[in-house]
């Protein structure tokens, strides 16, 4: 197959991160994939495809194919009007949640198969649409996401994601209140914080804390298992693979209950999941998990089973053959 990935860039993010890792897979399956993007888009995450800048993507900019798979709101219109080859979106998050956009939503109405990440993500979609949806699985790749020896200081590590611009959602303001009311039992916690997203600039953050950065997979899957726990408090989520990352580094994991995470959290088994915009509740359910090692070694060795069946390889198969039946059928 040929198949055409309109994208407005492919920054530091989960769902670039996705779309990257799809259009490497499909490569490497035999498909011609080309990536089109316009010039200032940034590309992040190493390509082994084709990509062909354009000053504007527009429908004039689409090179023909089999699939034309868009993905984010903007690039949807272009690829359905272009007309070079069968469309279908493949749905990396729900843009409506966060964007007070008609345009965004609207989106949705046009008639095309739709791939989406999760099931709960499937139910928003499915509210919108009368278009059929696809799952497909994201994955983890356990060559660099593995336990590495923790250290043994004493210390006790907390580790966050921050991204660099305002997403709400994800938690940042509950996190550093849950880390407020934490201090009072825990006033040696450490906690680690990463910048994630463009820039890689420290975002404004009130309380103390140990500034860590990620030059890629390498760096994170280390940073992910010199921590004690990961916590990821956000409301709302397609997937949120970086919960499934610091599993399979052996790192027990709080989250919050925002949605795609059901599709591998299971609570008290292989992560605790919590009521996401309760900083009260997260910095307990943090606290309980600091204060009981036997149960963090039970999380953590559980989650790393878990994260061991979300393979790439999986994700490669699954949307080739999405593809390939949309296709054909």
């Amino acid at each position: 197959m040929r198949i055409v990935i309109p994208v407005m860039g492919l920054d530091f993010g989960g769902g670039e991160r996705v779309l990257a890792e799809v259009a490497n897979g499909l490569a490497t399956r035999g498909h011609d994939v080309v990536i089109v993007i316009p010039y200032g888009g940034r590309i992040a995450w190493p390509l082994k495809v084709a990509v062909h800048w354009v000053p504007v993507l527009t429908e004039a900019d689409i090179p023909p194919g089999d699939i034309i798979m868009p993905n984010f709101y903007p690039t949807v219109l272009p690829a359905y009007n272009s007309g070079r080859g069968k469309c279908v979106r493949l749905a990396l998050a729900y843009e409506p949640l966060w964007l007070g956009n008609q345009e965004a939503l609207a989106s949705y109405d046009l008639p095309m198969p739709i791939i989406v990440i999760s099931e709960w993500q499937r139910a928003l979609v499915a509210a919108r649409t009368a278009s059929p949806t696809f799952l497909l699985h994201p994955g983890v790749d356990t060559t660099v996401f593995h336990p590495y020896p923790k250290p043994n200081d004493g210390l006790k590590r907390v580790l966050f994601l921050m991204r660099t611009h305002g997403y709400h959602w994800k938690g940042q303001r509950d996190f550093a209140a849950a880390h407020s009311i934490l201090l009072a039992d825990f006033p040696e916690l450490q906690v680690i914080i990463v910048p994630a997203g463009a820039g890689q600039n420290n975002p404004d953050y009130p309380l103390a804390c140990v500034w860590k950065y990620a030059l890629g997979d390498t760096d994170m899957g280390r940073i992910y298992a010199e921590a004690d726990i990961f916590v990821y408090p956000s409301r709302f989520e397609s997937f949120g693979l970086p919960p499934l990352e610091a599993m399979a580094c052996g790192t027990a994991t709080v989250v919050g209950d925002c949605g795609g995470v059901r599709e591998y959290a299971r609570h008290l088994e292989n992560c605790l999941v919590v009521e996401p915009g309760n900083p009260p509740a997260l910095a307990s359910t943090i606290a309980a998990l600091l204060n009981d090692p036997i149960t963090r070694q039970k999380i953590a060795g559980n989650g790393i089973r878990t994260a061991q069946a979300w393979s790439w390889q999986r994700t490669y198969q699954e949307i080739e053959a999405i593809l390939q039946g949309i296709l054909y059928s």
